[in-house]
């Protein structure tokens, strides 16, 4: 009997402090700026969530985040992670900052080249004030959970630029997403435990809603950056004998594997989706969701782009963004406004009302008008885009090369032979037809504009390799590009 009581005692703490846990998450809505859900997934293409459309599976917690905000059909990043991130965390062109590839880079692999890449940024300068920090001292409480890729040093980590919790792996990149004790590889100032075999996609999310269960005070401000669908492409076999029954094949472009990998993304997004449900916290949240490049290629199809992760052809610069805030943003909405990664932080900061200090210079901008349908889309429409990535990557659009993007005119300038492609996107998405001959005027007015921009940035052009003998193979080693 008295074990009964005990146990009873016991179950009757447990639901009031759920309940209060419940009750107190709910009382954050009133008279509070909104939380901010920024998920971050990796290598995904365009067209790599159902709600873009060309792929055979199904991405249905994503597909309601679309349903209920903002869906981006014209959406720049950086060509690769690392820059990307960069973009994001200070609202500025990468350039700026001399992080031009994905940390730590690897130009030493690529044999014979006819360009000798210069070094660049190995971290997020401390000295940068980041999204996160700004929030911070906006009344935001602020977790990291994921993929940081933006430095290793501890001096380099997410806790050193504004956020109160982190949590990740390492190294960047895992050699497995079935994570164990000894897989994790702890260097010792990562936040890890062991937890036995688990999928790593799942475990980030557990760490994510453990988060959130933690009581809060504030408005919060969670930036959930998955490994996934980044290689290696791996899944449980549960979901990889699903897309196989479908007929997907096993390995190869688009495979069972690439599928059930993007089920999983999709599983911990909706988990995370769930919580604020069924806290009553999703009103309140304002939530972005992006890819940080294009789809890599071969193991996605990139369409109706060209080209893929690792070069400035359009299928590895457009990207899936979607942005909610119920009751603010109009639901199911598709905008065409081109927009760039570095425009979510003063975007961001305007729509929660938090100031953005006075000595910190944006490069990107603020589209709370177009999220409120304030039309400023005509403004926009002839907005200039730039790039520049200085790097090989082992595709063959992937070599040093710059780009700039004009209303619906595009031009890339590649260094190793000083040739220019000339694309009209209004007219040709997938840039198949090369218009420098026949609009030689328009290219030199384009180039012009790259030219000066590259030189305000301080952009990092590589050398000439006077050592590069072109009787011999250049390119990655071919066991690096399979």
């Amino acid at each position: 009997m008295k074990q009964l009581l005990i146990i009873s005692q016991i179950m009757f703490l447990l639901v009031a402090t759920s309940f209060n846990r419940v009750k107190s998450q709910k009382k954050q809505i009133k008279n509070q700026k909104p939380n901010i859900l920024f998920i971050l997934v990796d290598d995904m293409s365009y067209n790599g969530i159902s709600c873009y459309g060309q792929k055979p599976w199904k991405t249905p917690h994503i597909d309601k985040i679309a349903e209920k905000g903002m869906k981006f059909s014209t959406a720049y990043v950086s060509c690769v992670c690392s820059p990307t991130r960069a973009g994001i965390m200070t609202g500025k062109y990468p350039e700026r900052l001399g992080i031009t590839n994905w940390i730590p880079g690897g130009a030493e692999r690529y044999k014979n080249p006819k360009l000798i890449e210069k070094p660049f940024q190995q971290f997020l300068p401390d000295s940068e004030i980041t999204i996160a920090e700004v929030l911070k001292k906006g009344g935001y409480q602020t977790a990291m959970v994921g993929k940081w890729h933006l430095g290793t040093s501890l001096v380099y980590l997410p806790n050193k630029q504004g956020f109160d919790y982190q949590y990740m792996i390492s190294p960047a990149n895992p050699t497995t997403y079935f994570v164990e004790k000894d897989s994790l590889q702890t260097k010792g100032f990562y936040n890890v435990d062991a937890r036995g075999r688990e999928f790593l996609t799942d475990h980030l999310a557990d760490k994510a809603i453990e988060w959130l269960k933690q009581p809060k005070t504030k408005p919060w401000f969670l930036y959930f950056a998955t490994y996934a669908v980044h290689m290696p492409i791996e899944a449980k076999d549960s979901l990889i004998q699903k897309y196989l029954k479908m007929d997907l094949p096993k390995e190869g472009v688009d495979a069972a594997k690439y599928a059930a990998m993007h089920e999983h993304m999709d599983e911990a997004v909706g988990r995370l989706l769930n919580y604020l449900d069924v806290n009553g916290l999703r009103k309140n949240t304002l939530i972005v969701f992006l890819s940080d490049n294009g789809g890599r290629e071969p193991e996605t199809i990139n369409i109706p782009f060209r080209g893929g992760k690792g070069g400035l052809l359009e299928g590895g610069l457009r990207v899936p963004l979607i942005i909610e805030w119920d009751g603010k943003i109009s639901a199911g909405t598709l905008n065409k406004t081109p927009v760039a990664e570095y425009d979510l932080f003063p975007t961001l900061l305007d729509m929660v009302g938090v100031a953005k200090p006075a000595h910190l210079k944006f490069d990107g901008i603020s589209i709370k008008n177009i999220l409120l349908n304030k039309n400023q889309e005509n403004e926009l429409a002839n907005r200039t885009f730039y790039w520049n990535y200085p790097h090989y990557t082992g595709k063959p659009y992937g070599k040093p090369s710059s780009a700039i993007v004009k209303g619906n005119w595009k031009l890339i300038q590649f260094y190793e032979d000083s040739s220019k492609q000339l694309y009209d996107l209004k007219t040709d998405i997938g840039e198949k037809n090369n218009l420098i001959e026949k609009y030689p005027k328009k290219a030199e007015e384009l180039h012009h504009d790259l030219d000066d921009w590259l030189k305000e940035v301080n952009a990092k052009i590589p050398d000439k390799n006077p050592n590069y003998n072109p009787s011999l193979p250049s390119g990655w080693p071919q066991s690096l590009i399979d």
